[in-house]
């Protein structure tokens, strides 16, 4: 059994999770292991892939290995995507692929059944209990241009809309994590922001004032730019969860 080497620096999670997707590496798909955790990295780790780009072994189904080929390519046209080629076809710890492995077939059965979808949609986010259909799903989504938004890279990992019978409508935003942590580096830029959130009030002043002081971390952006998407394409701004 060739595992391939792990890391000394991770914590008891990490650590799990590397040796899982190891051994799923070396005894299921039978794949060498590559260096990482980026391209130009020097250590090998055996998590990581060769050629995944090739092989869509870091990928449950053809059509998650194909939309993620096909996002990729999207870079040519939108150069704001923050899509890292090397993470999502050969480093199996990232929460990339995870992404596309979650949504790709379920954005795929929108195509071909939006009943079913619209069904299992319900089930997965029972909260918001007047979801009566799927209109659209997309996976690594950043709206352009982002001067018109958040004025950076935020993207949503994925999102879907969604309806009632009665026209009320509805945007879910997803941020998906495997190992990693929530990104805690601060936006370059934080003019547009803060003006989003003086317009929207929607957190109170202590943490307004914070932000618009300190800089805004993933998860204020991420939350901003649900807002301020949903308020361009005319969603209702009716709960924020």
């Amino acid at each position: 059994m060739d595992l391939g080497p792990q890391s000394k620096s991770d914590n008891k999670f990490t650590q799990k999770c590397r040796m899982l997707q190891s051994e799923y590496r070396n005894e299921v798909l039978k794949k060498p292991f590559g260096f990482g955790p980026s391209k130009k990295s020097k250590a090998k780790y055996g998590n990581m892939l060769v050629d995944g780009d090739k092989s869509g072994s870091n990928f449950i189904s053809d059509t998650a290995f194909e939309f993620a080929k096909q996002k990729s390519h999207d870079k040519q046209i939108n150069k704001y995507l923050t899509i890292d080629e090397y993470r999502l076809f050969n480093n199996m710890l990232s929460s990339m692929p995870m992404c596309f492995n979650l949504f790709s077939d379920l954005r795929k059965l929108l195509l071909k059944n939006q009943t079913e979808l619209s069904r299992i949609i319900k089930l997965m986010f029972k909260e918001i209990n007047w979801i009566e259909k799927v209109t659209f799903m997309d996976v690594e989504f950043i709206p352009i241009p982002i001067s018109e938004y958040t004025n950076d890279r935020t993207a949503f990992d994925a999102m879907i809309l969604v309806e009632n019978g009665q026209g009320k409508k509805g945007l879910i935003s997803i941020e998906t994590k495997y190992t990693d942590l929530l990104g805690t580096n601060i936006a370059s830029d934080s003019v547009k922001k803060n003006s989003i959130l003086d317009e929207g009030r929607f957190f109170d002043q202590v943490l307004i004032n914070e932000l618009q002081t300190n800089g805004y971390k993933q998860i204020h952006r991420n939350f901003i730019l649900t807002y301020i998407y949903a308020k361009k394409i005319r969603y209702p701004i009716l709960q924020m969860l």
